[in-house]
């Protein structure tokens, strides 16, 4: 059905299962590409539309593109698709060479995180502590772990630029390991200290809530750090409830038997219900940010 689009000056190739490329030779204009473009589309829409999949088109114009051999016209290709993917089930996109910048930045970015997996000692990833207080008498009374990554290369990377990655990457379960065991140092730390209250609160996130050992993993890593169990407060959207109800609450209620106090973060802007609340296994709520900031308006 792909080949029936190919007229004289084109010509199609099957490069893997799932991946096809048009050669277009002699075309008019962007216009003549974008209608190929569309047409490629319909065709995946009427045989792929009632499926859980989708089909995307990358464009890559070869003539004083500089290209040096089809490998690196083909990669360009894909990245097109990766930024079309991004944009929904079906659709089209010409490459042009920001996104490859912005591959290479994303390369970089896994290669430090990769690293500081690797010798979490001589890590670029590090945490910054955010006070939190009571309003009523000025008492600090914990803090909220956040991490942060200082790249030699790129500078300072934004934790949502970096996480992002790290969850395409397959990287986040391994990575919100290595924070909860800083954050756990730490919280040691204020125990060692003898500072009264302090309770360290780590993000976490849902595909790390969601595997079979996430309950065990957390409590070794606390273990492990040395800090009493009530120190550490974990973090969670309410998102995370979608997934399996039951089987979550029963994670965090095993936590919480375990002295570990659980937060449920940026309430307000999903599907929040005060009903739902009252039966979760969660020690506070904290409003979101947006209801926060107009607070005195």
């Amino acid at each position: 059905r792909l080949s029936k689009l190919c007229l004289s000056s084109c010509r199609l190739f099957h490069l893997s299962v799932d991946r096809f490329a048009f050669y277009v030779r002699d075309y008019a204009n962007r216009e003549e590409l974008v209608g190929m473009g569309e047409k490629v589309l319909g065709l995946l829409k009427d045989e792929l539309s009632a499926q859980p999949v989708g089909g995307n088109v990358g464009i890559v114009e070869i003539q004083g593109g500089g290209y040096r051999n089809p490998d690196e016209i083909l990669r360009n290709a894909f990245i097109a698709i990766d930024q079309a993917s991004k944009r929904g089930r079906f659709g089209y996109c010409f490459f042009d060479r920001s996104m490859e910048e912005a591959v290479s930045r994303e390369d970089q970015i896994e290669r430090e995180l990769r690293q500081a997996l690797e010798d979490p000692e001589q890590s670029q990833v590090f945490l910054v502590f955010q006070p939190k207080v009571d309003l009523r008498d000025d008492r600090i009374v914990g803090f909220e772990a956040l991490a942060r990554l200082k790249s030699e290369v790129l500078g300072s990377v934004s934790p949502m630029e970096f996480v992002e990655v790290a969850e395409k990457k397959m990287l986040i379960v391994p990575l919100s390991n290595l924070i909860l065991r800083m954050a756990g140092r730490f919280a040691r730390t204020l125990e060692v200290h003898g500072l009264a209250g302090g309770k360290v609160a780590v993000n976490i996130s849902g595909l790390q809530l969601l595997r079979d050992d996430f309950t065990d993993t957390v409590l070794q890593l606390v273990g492990e750090s040395g800090a009493p169990a009530s120190r550490i407060e974990l973090e969670i959207t309410e998102s995370v409830f979608f997934n399996d109800y039951e089987l979550v609450n029963g994670r965090l209620r095993r936590l919480r038997e375990n002295g570990i106090d659980i937060m449920l973060d940026d309430f307000g802007v999903g599907y929040s219900s005060l009903s739902r609340v009252q039966d979760l296994c969660i020690d506070a709520v904290k409003i979101d940010k947006s209801f926060v900031d107009r607070i005195l308006c």
